[in-house]
C-alpha cells in the first residue's frame, strides 16, 4: 500500500510540475527530494521501518526506498527505453552533431576533472576529479526536459546523449589507468 502511496504521490508531483510549465519529469524528482530519509524521518517519524527499534538501525535501513526499489525494476528500464526513442538516429550523424558532442564532452571531462585541483594536499585530485565525469541518468534527466521545453533541438540532445554514454565509458578506464599508476609508484 505504501509503495502505491509514494507513486501516486510521485504522479501528483508530476502532474504539479506540468502545471508550472516544468517539466514533469522535475516534479518526480522533486517529490524523490522530499522524500529523502532524513527528511522524511523528521516529519513523519511515526513510518519508521517496523523492524527499527533504535536510531543507529533507522540510520541504516531506509524503509521508504525498499517500498519502491521493486518499481524501479519496471520503470527505469521504461525511462531509459524513453530516452533512446526520443534520439533521431540520423540526427547523430550529421556533422554539427558529432561535432557538437566533442565540445560538449570535452568541456564535460575538462570541468568535472579540474574541479579535483581544489582538494587539500595529500588526496589525488585527478582521481576524485576524474571520478565525478560521469553525468549518467542526471544528465539524460535534463536534456529530456530541454527537448521537452523546445530549449534544444534534436541534434543538441543526441550530441548530449552522445557525452553521456562517453563520459561513463571513459571514466572508469581513466580511473583504473590512474589508480595502476599510483600503485606503480
Amino acid at each position: 500500500m505504501l509503495a502505491l502511496t509514494l507513486v501516486a504521490y510521485s504522479i501528483f508531483m508530476s502532474w504539479f510540475a506540468g502545471v508550472m510549465n516544468l517539466a514533469p519529469i522535475i516534479g518526480a524528482f522533486l517529490a524523490g527530494l522530499f522524500l529523502e530519509e532524513k527528511f522524511f524521518d523528521k516529519y513523519y517519524p511515526h513510518l519508521k521501518h517496523p523492524a527499527s527499534t533504535n536510531v543507529q538501525n533507522v540510520a541504516s535501513h531506509n524503509y521508504l526506498t525498499d517500498q519502491i526499489s521493486p518499481l524501479g525494476k519496471i520503470f527505469i528500464p521504461i525511462f531509459f527505453i524513453f530516452a533512446g526513442m526520443q534520439v533521431d538516429l540520423i540526427a547523430c550523424l550529421n556533422w554539427y552533431t558529432i561535432k557538437s558532442a566533442l565540445i560538449i564532452t570535452l568541456f564535460a571531462i575538462a570541468g568535472k576533472s579540474i574541479c579535483g585541483i581544489f582538494l587539500p594536499k595529500g588526496i589525488n585530485k585527478w582521481i576524485i576529479g576524474f571520478g565525478m565525469v560521469p553525468r549518467g541518468e542526471f544528465g539524460i534527466i535534463l536534456a529530456l526536459s530541454g527537448l521537452e521545453l523546445q530549449i534544444i533541438n534534436k541534434e543538441i540532445f543526441a550530441a548530449i546523449l552522445i557525452m553521456v554514454i562517453f563520459t561513463s565509458i571513459i571514466t572508469p578506464i581513466t580511473l583504473n589507468l590512474l589508480t595502476r599508476q599510483r600503485s606503480i609508484r
